[in-house]
C-alpha cells in the first residue's frame, strides 16, 4: 500500500485503518510504503500534460537538483527548507501508519522516486551538504529513516527499497548501493528489498508491460 508522506486525509487514514485491521484477523504482519513522487516518476504522458506529482499534490514537481526531461518537463531544485519538509513529512506518515494499526513502513527510495533520486547522481548535482559524495547524497534518506523512528518508535518496523543499480548514464552503481545499504544496517534498519531501474531507464524501467519469458528477464538486477 503505498501512502504519500504528505497525505492526512480523513478517508485515507479511514481506507488504511480498515485494511489493517482485516489483516491483522487473518494474523498477518503488514507494512504501508512511503515515497514521494518526482518528475521522472511521471513518465508516458504527453509534453504538455502534468505528471502525477503535479496530479497528486497540486504543485510543481520538485527535485535533487533543476532537471529537465525529454518533454521538457523541468523540477525545481530543493531547497533546505523543503528538505527539512519532505523529512517532517515521512515521520508524520510513518506515526499515522502506526496510529492506523500497521506493524511498519517501507521507506520507498528507488525506481526513481525522490529519495532514489537524491542517491543517484544522474539528477542529483548539488554542490551543499546534499550532494556531491555519497554520504551527503545519502544525507537525505537516512534523516527520514531518523525521524522516522523518533515519531513511529523503535518497535516500529522500518524498512527501505533500494534500487541495485539505476541503469542509467552516472547513476548509481552496485557499489554505492552495498555502501548505502551499510549506512542504513548502521542505523538500524529492519530490511532492505533491493530493485533497480527509474522511469527513464529504457528497457530496464521497474514496471514492464509484455510477459517474462526468462529469469534473466524478470530479475535483471540478479548480480546485486
Amino acid at each position: 500500500l503505498h501512502v504519500p508522506p504528505g497525505n492526512k486525509t480523513p478517508a485515507t487514514f479511514t481506507s488504511c485503518a480498515n485494511l489493517s485491521s482485516h489483516q491483522q484477523r487473518c494474523a498477518s504482519s503488514h507494512a504501508s510504503s512511503l515515497s514521494n513522487l518526482s518528475k521522472s516518476s511521471g513518465s508516458r504522458f504527453q509534453p504538455t500534460a502534468p505528471t502525477f506529482s503535479m496530479i497528486l499534490s497540486g504543485l510543481e514537481a520538485l527535485g535533487p537538483s533543476t532537471f529537465e526531461k525529454a518533454d521538457r518537463t523541468v523540477s525545481e531544485e530543493m531547497s533546505i527548507a523543503d528538505i527539512f519538509r519532505i523529512v517532517e513529512s515521512f515521520g508524520d506518515a510513518a506515526l499515522r501508519a502506526r496510529q492506523a494499526g500497521f506493524d511498519g513502513i517501507q521507506i520507498h527510495a528507488g525506481h526513481g522516486y525522490l529519495l532514489s533520486e537524491f542517491l543517484s547522481p544522474h539528477f542529483n548535482k548539488r554542490n551543499d551538504a546534499y550532494g556531491g559524495s555519497l554520504e551527503n547524497r545519502t544525507r537525505f534518506l537516512l534523516e527520514v529513516f531518523d525521524k522516522i523512528r523518533a515519531r513511529a518508535g523503535k518497535d516500529f518496523a522500518v524498512l527501505v527499497k533500494l534500487n541495485s543499480e539505476d541503469f542509467l548514464e552516472n547513476g548509481l552503481q552496485m557499489d554505492e548501493m552495498v555502501s548505502v545499504s551499510q549506512m542504513l544496517e548502521a542505523k538500524g534498519i529492519d530490511a532492505i528489498e533491493i530493485s533497480g531501474g527509474t522511469p527513464l531507464s529504457g528497457e530496464k524501467i521497474p514496471s514492464r508491460e509484455g510477459i517474462l519469458k526468462t529469469e534473466e528477464e524478470e530479475v535483471y538486477y540478479r548480480k546485486a
